[in-house]
Order: C-alpha cells, then sequence, then structure tokens
C-alpha cells in the first residue's frame, strides 16, 4: 500500500493531524519563528539580561537567608548562588553563552559590594571611606568560593551546550543538503 504524494508516512514533518504528531505544533512551518512563551518571551531561551537578572535575584534571595541565619555570606549564598548560576545556564539561548558566563562574576561583585557596605562580615558598620573599602574587600575574598563555584559550573554547562548546538546544527546542514541534492537528481 502506497502513501498518497502529499502525506509522508511515520509521522515525518509536513504530516498534519496523526497520532505521531502529539506534542508538536500543527501547521507550524519548519522554518518559522518560534512559539511565543510567557517567560522568555520565545522558545529561543533567555537573553544574557534575563539570565543576569535571575542569577542576581536569586542570589540576593541566598544572601539574604544567609544573613538572617547567620549574620554573613556562607554555605548557604554558595549553595543558592550556584543554581541561580545553573539555572541561567541551562536556560538561555544557546548564541548568548558567551554573556551567561560572564555573568556570574559581575553579579558576585555586585552582591558582594552591596552586602559588605550594608552588612559588612567584620561587624563594624563604616566610618570612614577607607573603613568601607576593607570591609567590601573582606566581603568579596571571605564569600569567592561562591563565585568559583557558581563560575565552573556555568562554564561546564555552557561548553556542553555550546558543543551539543554546534553538532545539531552540523546534522541540520547536512540534513538540508541531503535533501536539496535528492530533489535535484529528480
Amino acid at each position: 500500500m502506497t502513501t498518497p504524494h502529499y502525506r509522508r508516512p511515520n509521522g515525518q514533518p509536513g504530516r498534519t493531524g496523526g497520532a505521531s504528531d502529539r506534542g508538536r505544533s500543527v501547521g507550524r512551518r519548519p522554518g518559522g519563528p518560534p512559539p511565543v512563551t510567557v517567560v522568555a518571551g520565545s522558545r529561543r531561551g533567555l537573553t544574557t539580561l534575563a539570565a543576569a537578572i535571575v542569577v542576581l535575584v536569586v542570589g540576593l534571595v541566598g544572601a539574604l537567608i544567609n544573613i538572617a541565619f547567620s549574620g554573613g555570606l556562607g554555605a548557604v549564598f554558595i549553595v543558592v548562588f550556584a543554581i541561580g548560576c545553573v539555572a541561567a545556564a541551562t536556560q538561555v539561548h544557546t548564541d548568548d553563552l558567551f554573556g551567561v558566563i560572564v555573568t556570574p562574576p559581575l553579579v558576585y561583585g555586585l552582591i558582594t559590594v552591596v552586602i559588605g557596605l550594608v552588612h559588612p562580615s567584620s561587624g563594624d558598620p563604616a566610618k570612614n571611606t577607607r573603613d568601607r573599602i576593607v570591609n567590601v574587600g573582606l566581603e568579596l575574598v571571605l564569600s569567592a568560593p561562591a563565585l568559583i563555584v557558581g563560575f565552573v559550573l556555568v562554564v561546564v554547562i555552557a561548553v556542553v551546550r555550546a558543543r551539543r548546538a554546534k553538532v545539531a546544527r552540523r546534522m541540520r546542514e547536512r540534513s538540508a543538503a541531503s535533501s536539496f541534492d535528492e530533489r535535484a537528481r529528480r
């Protein structure tokens, strides 16, 4: 039994309405724009700015929780900051992977400077500029493991995602080239 020329067997792209089409958007052209979602604006993923905001908000929440229970930045901040970094690195669009690699040091610096000025680890409120600089420097040094853990996780995730995207792009190009060659033979 043959299938009509306008239908492709086994649920391949181009066939609509079959059981194998569940979960895909019916009627959407393969090269068309991705459908809009509420969180990211598109299914492409987060932008670098949105990823930085995710890391900033999650990191600030971790810092506030840690300060409330222990008086300074510690283990809770490290874990929560790392979770924010991983969330950003896994959700950002593949074109923005370099931007998400730069994000953890910048956000870490911002959080620790603010915490160093508002709630210094030394316990002494800053009386002059020199004391404030010492408090900020102390905060940067004492909470450095958060930066190291977050940065390493983001770099590993970004490298893996970039490699997978490159392989997928090559496979799409080969598939397109082979289908073009097949059409040219007809």
